[in-house]
């Protein structure tokens, strides 16, 4: 048998009441008395005990985050102010979606210099010329191929590509290393000295 809004009122009212009255001595604190009444005042009008809405920032849905996901992979070179724009959603949150739910990194992207095959030749030969370069110094680097043709300096996202580090000393070349992923310390420690 179920008992309505007001029964329940009603039981939780008198059990306060008779605790008051069985227990007077306990109850001679001000901040207890207070607080019961708090609770009681509470539960009269929400019907629960309960604080209600919690402090802090509020949690974000999970329509929103979809939301995001699919205005992102539908044009990935968005940037966050017009993703905001677009989902009336602030550029925080945005950024909190983007990063925390989706886990992705938003980039500037910027081509680089192309090239040409007379290039390669003179510099290697101002490296090997120039006698203020110790034998031990390597300059390094990496870049990422796309299949659509262009080669970046950093990662956009969703970009289908393959990534290629050599290093350059006076004396030798070190790789070409092919990577799938960015290169960190400890893929670094763990593919380049290996070689």
């Amino acid at each position: 048998m179920g008992f309505s809004l007001e029964q329940n009122m009603f039981i939780i009212m008198s059990y306060y009441y008779e605790y008051l009255v069985k227990y007077p001595v306990v109850i001679e604190e001000e901040s207890l008395k207070t607080h019961i009444r708090r609770i009681v005042a509470r539960f009269n009008a929400t019907g629960s005990v309960s604080k209600g809405k919690p402090t802090g920032t509020p949690q974000i849905s999970e329509d929103v985050v979809e939301d995001s996901r699919t205005r992102i992979e539908q044009s990935p070179k968005k940037s966050l102010s017009q993703l905001s724009l677009q989902s009336g959603v602030p550029y925080i949150k945005c950024q909190k979606i983007i990063k925390k739910k989706l886990h992705m990194h938003l980039y500037k992207i910027s081509m680089v210099q192309e090239l040409q095959p007379a290039d390669f030749p003179r510099r290697f030969q101002a490296n090997m010329d120039d006698n203020r370069i110790p034998d031990l110094s390597f300059f390094s680097d990496e870049v990422w191929f796309h299949l659509s043709g262009y080669a970046f300096e950093e990662t956009p996202l969703h970009a289908v590509k393959v990534g290629v580090w050599l290093a350059v000393s006076r004396r030798r070349f070190i790789g070409s290393i092919f990577l799938q992923e960015t290169i960190n310390a400890t893929r670094y420690r763990d593919q380049v000295l290996d070689v």
